[in-house]
């Protein structure tokens, strides 16, 4: 059996729609991205998967080895309307990983997660978090010793 190198694994943010009135003027800051952490595919002889919930619960099946820990991704609201209910979902714009370096297999984002429905406080703000799972191929192939991306989107509407 060959070992398999670690493989550095994140997340990036690449689009935010935004469905508000006219005359006001939210933002939204990504405080922190989804992170998976650095990882060792010790085993890619059938699938296998990390999550990392938007509530902060990590798994990892069998065959995969963190080496540093994954982060939920987290975004800030500001400026929205006071104690308004915030109606939140995402989708993967882009489902497989690219990678920096030569590596024979990429990553799959197979699901993401983000809470339904989330309320501004009396200022018009709340924070939200957004989790996800990444799968391997299976198919035996070897994840290099690189950074792997992936793009998703998250719906922000109210």
């Amino acid at each position: 059996m060959r070992s398999q190198k670690r493989a550095g694994l994140s997340a990036a943010f690449i689009a935010l729609s935004i469905s508000t009135p006219l005359s006001t003027y939210a933002d939204v800051t990504e405080s922190s991205s989804l992170d998976f952490g650095t990882v060792v595919v010790a085993s890619n002889s059938s699938a296998q998967s990390l999550s990392v919930g938007y509530n902060g619960n990590v798994s990892y099946s069998s065959g995969i080895f963190p080496i540093t820990e994954p982060t939920r991704a987290e975004f800030i609201l500001t400026d929205y309307p006071n104690n308004q209910r915030v109606f939140l979902s995402s989708s993967v714009t882009t489902p497989n990983s690219s990678s920096t370096g030569y590596t024979v297999e990429q990553f799959t984002l197979t699901d993401l997660s983000v809470p339904a429905v989330i309320t501004t406080d009396s200022s018009g703000g709340a924070s939200f978090y957004v989790g996800g799972t990444l799968t391997t191929s299976g198919n035996s192939g070897y994840y290099g010793d690189t950074n792997y991306s992936i793009t998703y989107r998250i719906s922000i509407n109210y």
